[in-house]
C-alpha cells in the first residue's frame, strides 16, 4: 500500500505541469496512466522531490527511464498534446509542422519557463473512466469506487482550480472535454456567458478567455479545428 497521508496531500495539492504563470493554460478531467502501487509510489516521490507544488515541470527527471515523448531526436507526437500544441504555436505565432511539434513537445511543452501549464481537475491517473483500482492500492474511503471520488472531491477541486485561475490570471484556458461543459462552467462561474463557436464554445471574464473544445482525440476531431481554435487564441492573446 501507499501513503494515504502522503496521496491526500497529493490529490488536494496538485494539478499538473508547467508554468502557472505562462498565457496558456489547457486543462483536461484526469491523467490517463497506471493506477497501480508502482506508478503512484513513483508520481508521489517525484511531487514530493519537487517541492509538493500545485505544478512541476513535466519532462521526466533525469534518473528515470527513458520516455519516448521527450526524446530529443526524433519523438513520436503523442495524440491529445499534438493537438494542443498545434494551437499553442498558432497562438503564439510560430510555425505549425510535424517538426516543430515534436521540438516543442520534447522541449518546451507545460516546462517551469514555458507558455502553457497542463491542468486537470481530477489529480489521480487512470487508465480509462471504467477502469479503478485505487480501491486495491489505498485504504482512503472516497478511492472506493470512482463516484465517491467524483462526488467527494471534485467540488472543492472546482474550488481551487478557480481559485489558481483568478489568483494568476492566464490568458486563455482552454477546457478539452467538452462532455464536462457542466464542470467548466463551475470552475469560470455561473454567471458567464458562454457563445456558441464552430469547434466549441467561448467566453470571456476579468482578462481571461475561456474555451470548451471538443478531445483532442475523439471522433471527427481534425488538425484543422486546433488550427482554427490556435488562431482564434491568437487574436484574444492580442
Amino acid at each position: 500500500m501507499i501513503s494515504d497521508q502522503l496521496l491526500e496531500e497529493y490529490i488536494e495539492r496538485f494539478f499538473g505541469y508547467g508554468n502557472l504563470s505562462g498565457p496558456i493554460w489547457y486543462v483536461g478531467m484526469e491523467e490517463g496512466g497506471e493506477a497501480n502501487v508502482e506508478n503512484i509510489s513513483s508520481i508521489l516521490e517525484r511531487w514530493v522531490d519537487n517541492g509538493k507544488t500545485n505544478v512541476h515541470d513535466i519532462a521526466p527527471a533525469k534518473s528515470a527511464p527513458t520516455n519516448p515523448w521527450f526524446n530529443q531526436g526524433s519523438p513520436p507526437i503523442q495524440p491529445t498534446w499534438g493537438k494542443l500544441i498545434r494551437s499553442a504555436l498558432h497562438a503564439i505565432g510560430e510555425e505549425v509542422s510535424n517538426e516543430s511539434i515534436r521540438r516543442y513537445q520534447a522541449n518546451r511543452l507545460a516546462r517551469d519557463d514555458s507558455e502553457t501549464c497542463l491542468i486537470e481537475l481530477m489529480p489521480l491517473p487512470s487508465k480509462s473512466i471504467e477502469t479503478w483500482t485505487y480501491d486495491e492500492i489505498s485504504d482512503l474511503s472516497y478511492l472506493k469506487s470512482r463516484k465517491i471520488y467524483m462526488d467527494q472531491i471534485a467540488p472543492a477541486r472546482k474550488i481551487a482550480l478557480a481559485r489558481l485561475i483568478k489568483t494568476h490570471r492566464p490568458k486563455i484556458v482552454v477546457f478539452y472535454s467538452s462532455q464536462y461543459l457542466d464542470d467548466w462552467i463551475d470552475v469560470v462561474g455561473a454567471g458567464t456567458v458562454w457563445m456558441d463557436k464552430a469547434f466549441g464554445k467561448i467566453a470571456k471574464s476579468v482578462g481571461t478567455t475561456y474555451y470548451c473544445v471538443p478531445h483532442p482525440t475523439s471522433y471527427g476531431v481534425k488538425n484543422s479545428n486546433y488550427d482554427d481554435l490556435g488562431q482564434s487564441m491568437r487574436e484574444a492573446m492580442v
